[in-house]
C-alpha cells in the first residue's frame, strides 16, 4: 500500500493549502472508485459528473503510480458544463505495469459561480489486466522518418508520412498526433492520421508510409508535439475494437515556420494565352501557362462559374518546369470545356515553398487566388427567358418560363441553381422547375421560399416587394441532346422590377413581406456602430426563440467587397435559443470599416419555421456595422479636401460639402464620406 501511505503523509499539508477551497462531490463517475480493474477498456475513459453550477478548468486529473510517480501519458479532454459532465480519455499504454494506483483530481479543477477552487479529491484503484506490457520491443528505434519531425515545419498539404524502424515487421497499424501546444485548450489537436497494414512478412523491412490528407499550417512561434503509436502487425484488437498490443512509441517536438497570414513576396508575372485576347474554339487551345517570380506550388485549380457550380480540376491536370516558377493548367482533354461557352473563368491558388499564401487579385489571407477569364466558344447553348421579359414591370413574381434560344428540346439537369437575386447580388429565393408544365422545349419555374429542411418540401410563393431582381440560371442547368451528345446551357441574367400592388385572394392568400418580416433583435453583442479589437462572434438576443437554417452572412469593407463570412449558431453551454452567435469563419482583424449583413428571411420564429412560411415572422435584412481598431488620422485623410458630402450608414444625406471641421463636429458614429467609411469619436 505504498501510495496510501505516502498520500497518508502529505494530507495535512494538503489539507491546509485547501483550506479555503469548497468541496464537491462527483455524482457519477466511470469507473467506480475503488474498483478492481480486470477488463482492460475500463481504464481508457474517464468520466465523471460534477454538482449543477461548476466549471471545468485547465487543471487535469492526475494518476499516480505505487511510487507516487505521476503518470505521464497521452490524454485528451471533453466536458459540458450545461450538463456538469466531464470526460478524460487516457490511452492504455500509459498503464505500464499491473498495480495500485490512485486518481487524483487536483485543487482548482473545478470552479463554482462565485470563481471560488475546488478541494482536490482522491480514488484508488487495483489493476490487474492480463494483456496490460509495456513496449515489446526493448531496442525500438526509429531510424528515420520523412518528414524530420524534429525540425521546424512549415505546410503540410497531402503530406506522405515515410518511417523506417529496426523493426519494420512487427508494425501494422501506425497512428500520428499532432498537437498545437500553444493553441486554446479544446483546440489543439492539429492531425490525426493512421496507418494499416497487416500481417508483415517477417524480415519485411519496407518503410511504413501513408498520406495525410488536407493541408496543414504549422504557425511562426507555435510549439507542436507529435505522438506515434507503432501497433503489432498481427492486428490482433481489444474489447473497444482497437489496436493492440503497441510495439513502440515515438515522440517529438518542433516549432511553426509559417508567419500566419503573411502574404509571400512571389508575383505571378504573365499568363498565356493572355485572358480576352482570344476565343477559344477548339479543346486543344484550352491549356494555360502562369509564369511565377520564383518557385511556388499550385494547390488548386478552379472554374468559380462553371457547369456546376464550383469545378475543381485534378493535380493531373497540372504540371511544371524543374524550377516549379511556370506552371500548366493543360484542360484540352477536359470534358468540362467542350460545355462552355462565351466565358472560361479560371482561378489559381499558389503558396511559396515555405507555405505562404501568394497574394493574387481575389479572396483574402489564407485562399486568395488569381483569376482571369477568356472568350470561349467551344458548344454550349442559349436559354432565353419569355416571361418576365427582360427589363419588364409586373406587379408579382409568380412564375417563370424558360425556353431555349433556338427552340431545340432540351431538360433540366436537376444539378443546376437558379436563384432571383436582389440588387447586392444575393440570392433571396430559389426557383424550382414544374414538370407538368415541361413540354420539351419551354419549361416553368415557381418562385419558393426557402427550404426549412433537406426533407422538407420548397412552397411556391409570390414574390411581390417592390423593387429591382435579377433572374439567375448558372450554366449548365438544362442539357440538350442525348447521353452520349449532350451539350449545357450558359448562364444567364435576366433583370426585372416590381412595382405593383398587392391584390390577395382568399383562396391564396400572399404573404406581405413587409408584415411578415418583423422578426428583428432586441439586443446585439458588440453593440451596432462599435469600435472593435477584432470581428469574431456577434450575439444577437430576440423576442422568442430562433429557428434557422444555413444563415449565410456576409462581411463588407467599406469598397463593399466580401472579405469574410459567418454563420449562426446556438448557445449550446446555456441551451438559450432565443440568443444567436452569428460566428466568423475567420476572425476580421484588418483595421477599417465593416458591415455585418444578415440575409432577410434567413431567422425566424417557431411558428414560421411549422408553417413553411404560410404563417409566423421572419427576420428583416439584418445591417450592423463596426470599426475594427481605429486610425487617428483617418478622418483627417478622407476630408483633406473641403467640400466632400457625408451620408449617414443608411445612405442619407447629413451634410454637403462640409469641411474638414464640420466633419469632426459631427456626432460620433460611422459615416460615409467621399465613398469610404469613417468614424467620429
Amino acid at each position: 500500500m505504498k501510495i496510501r501511505q505516502l498520500l497518508a503523509m502529505t494530507a495535512a499539508t494538503a489539507a491546509m493549502a485547501s483550506a479555503s477551497a469548497f468541496e464537491w462531490t462527483p455524482a457519477v463517475q466511470q469507473p467506480n472508485p475503488n474498483l478492481d480493474v480486470t477488463e482492460a477498456y475500463q481504464l481508457e475513459t474517464l468520466r465523471f459528473l460534477a454538482e449543477s453550477g461548476l466549471e471545468a478548468t485547465d487543471v487535469m486529473p492526475r494518476w499516480i503510480d505505487e511510487d507516487g510517480n505521476e503518470i505521464i501519458g497521452s490524454y485528451s479532454s471533453y466536458s459540458d458544463p450545461s450538463w456538469g459532465e466531464y470526460q478524460y480519455e487516457f490511452t492504455l499504454a500509459d498503464f505500464k505495469s499491473n498495480g495500485e494506483y490512485t486518481l487524483t483530481f487536483p485543487e482548482g479543477m473545478l470552479k463554482n459561480a462565485a470563481g471560488e477552487s475546488s478541494a482536490p479529491k482522491e480514488f484508488y484503484f487495483t489493476v490487474d489486466v492480463d494483456q496490460l506490457a509495456g513496449a515489446m520491443f526493448d531496442d525500438f528505434k526509429v531510424l528515420s522518418i520523412s518528414p524530420d519531425l524534429s525540425v521546424p515545419q512549415a505546410l503540410w498539404s497531402n503530406q506522405i508520412i515515410s518511417i523506417n524502424t529496426n523493426h519494420n515487421d512487427a508494425i501494422g497499424y501506425t497512428v500520428l498526433s499532432v498537437f498545437d501546444k500553444d493553441a486554446e485548450e479544446g483546440n489543439n489537436g492539429i492531425v490525426q492520421s493512421n496507418n494499416m497494414t497487416t500481417h508483415r512478412a517477417l524480415g519485411d523491412a519496407s518503410p511504413i508510409s501513408w498520406e495525410i490528407v488536407g493541408s496543414y499550417k504549422f504557425l511562426e512561434g507555435h510549439h507542436y508535439s507529435a505522438e506515434i503509436i507503432f501497433y503489432n502487425g498481427t492486428n490482433d484488437r481489444d474489447a473497444d475494437g482497437n489496436p493492440t498490443p503497441i510495439v513502440a512509441k515515438a515522440t517529438y517536438e518542433f516549432t511553426g515556420k509559417v508567419e500566419g497570414f503573411v502574404y509571400s513576396d512571389i508575383k505571378l508575372l504573365e499568363i498565356t494565352p493572355v485572358p480576352g485576347s482570344l476565343t477559344i474554339s477548339e479543346p486543344s487551345e484550352a491549356v494555360f501557362t502562369f509564369t511565377f517570380s520564383g518557385p511556388v506550388t499550385v494547390y488548386k485549380a478552379l472554374t468559380p462559374l462553371g457547369q456546376y457550380g464550383n469545378v475543381v480540376y485534378p493535380q493531373t491536370c497540372l504540371s511544371s518546369n524543374e524550377e516549379k516558377t511556370v506552371w500548366t493548367l493543360d484542360l484540352s482533354d477536359n470534358d468540362y470545356v467542350r460545355t462552355v461557352d462565351a466565358e472560361l473563368a479560371i482561378a489559381i491558388y499558389a503558396r511559396d515553398m515555405d507555405g505562404n499564401q501568394l497574394k493574387g487579385d481575389f479572396g483574402e489571407e489564407g485562399e486568395s487566388c488569381f483569376t482571369a477569364a477568356w472568350n470561349c466558344d467551344l458548344g454550349a447553348k442559349g436559354i432565353v427567358i419569355v416571361s418576365p421579359e427582360k427589363g419588364a414591370s409586373i406587379d408579382r413574381l409568380s412564375e417563370i418560363v424558360v425556353k431555349s434560344e433556338n427552340g431545340e428540346p432540351m431538360t433540366w439537369s436537376w444539378v443546376g441553381e437558379a436563384y432571383v437575386q436582389n440588387l447586392l447580388g444575393e440570392n433571396i429565393g430559389m426557383l424550382e422547375p414544374s414538370e407538368e408544365e415541361n413540354d420539351g422545349t419551354a419549361s416553368v419555374f415557381h418562385f419558393t421560399q426557402w427550404k426549412k429542411g433537406d426533407d422538407s418540401e420548397a412552397t411556391p410563393i409570390d414574390l411581390v416587394a417592390e423593387g429591382s431582381y435579377t433572374i439567375y440560371f448558372s450554366a449548365g442547368c438544362f442539357v440538350f441532346g442525348d447521353q452520349f451528345t449532350a451539350v449545357n446551357s450558359r448562364s444567364l441574367y435576366s433583370g426585372f422590377s416590381i412595382t405593383g400592388a398587392l391584390d390577395d385572394t382568399p383562396d391564396d392568400p400572399v404573404v406581405d413581406p413587409a408584415e411578415q418580416e418583423t422578426f428583428n433583435y432586441t439586443a446585439v453583442d458588440p453593440e451596432n456602430g462599435s469600435i472593435v479589437d477584432a470581428l469574431e462572434t456577434l450575439k444577437l438576443t430576440f423576442p422568442e426563440e430562433v429557428s434557422f437554417d444555413g444563415c449565410e452572412v456576409k462581411v463588407y469593407d467599406a469598397d463593399q467587397n466580401i472579405v469574410a463570412t459567418a454563420v449562426a449558431d446556438y448557445d449550446w453551454d446555456l441551451f438559450m435559443f432565443d440568443v444567436v452567435y452569428i460566428k466568423f469563419a475567420e476572425p476580421v482583424v484588418q483595421p477599417g470599416a465593416y458591415e455585418v449583413v444578415i440575409p432577410a428571411r434567413t431567422l425566424c420564429n417557431d411558428e414560421y419555421s411549422m408553417s413553411d412560411g404560410k404563417a409566423g415572422v421572419c427576420n428583416p435584412e439584418i445591417r450592423l456595422n463596426y470599426t475594427v481598431g481605429s486610425d487617428p488620422n483617418a478622418v483627417d485623410a478622407v476630408a483633406a479636401a473641403d467640400g466632400c458630402d457625408v451620408y449617414d450608414i443608411h445612405g442619407r444625406l447629413v451634410l454637403r460639402g462640409a469641411s474638414a471641421d464640420a466633419l469632426h463636429a459631427l456626432p460620433k458614429g460611422i459615416y460615409v464620406v467621399d465613398g469610404k467609411k469613417v468614424v467620429i469619436k
